[in-house]
């Protein structure tokens, strides 16, 4: 069965993203592009955009404020063995950011877990901070997942926020 192959520019326009940025997630393996001729033109496999265009989430809004998230999900933490996501959230006065972190260790202890899953937590992690806590204008909420327990917790001084 012959695959349909996108050149950078229908890649990136489906998936909302520069052309830049493919090049960057070929470079680091987050999708790899097929090089072809001797100008080695990037081609990309239409199911594979099409299932990265299926993860993208939309910004959304709870109580007063809108929700923006990465819009893949959760990426490879770069040098390190995991998985990361983020969030933007403002209103009410207020810009806030929530990072969510996988380690690699947690997640090979729990292999049920999907990505949708862990999508859910974060997501319940935000709303709960809004719903108990005034959210603080500028700052970082960072959440550690723990499979011992399935769940993310809150940060306070994380190792892996620091190169980002």
């Amino acid at each position: 069965m012959d695959q349909k192959l996108l050149n950078i520019q229908e890649a990136a326009s489906l998936l909302k993203v520069h052309p830049e940025t493919l090049r960057r997630w070929d470079n680091n393996g987050k999708l790899k592009a097929i090089k072809l001729g001797t100008r080695q033109d990037r081609r990309y496999k239409e199911e594979d955009i099409l299932k990265l265009v299926k993860l993208q989430k939309s910004p959304w809004k709870y109580k007063e404020y809108e929700i923006i998230p990465h819009p893949h999900g959760f990426d490879h933490i770069s040098n390190r063995l995991g998985l990361i996501t983020s969030y933007l959230v403002h209103g009410n006065g207020t810009v806030s950011t929530f990072a969510f972190a996988v380690p690699g260790l947690d997640l090979f202890a729990t292999p049920d877990v999907t990505q949708d899953l862990l999508l859910d937590k974060a997501e319940q992690e935000i709303r709960k901070t809004i719903d108990n806590e005034k959210l603080v204008d500028k700052k970082s909420y960072t959440f550690k997942y723990y499979g011992s327990d399935e769940e993310f917790h809150f940060d306070e001084h994380p190792d892996w926020w620091k190169d980002f």
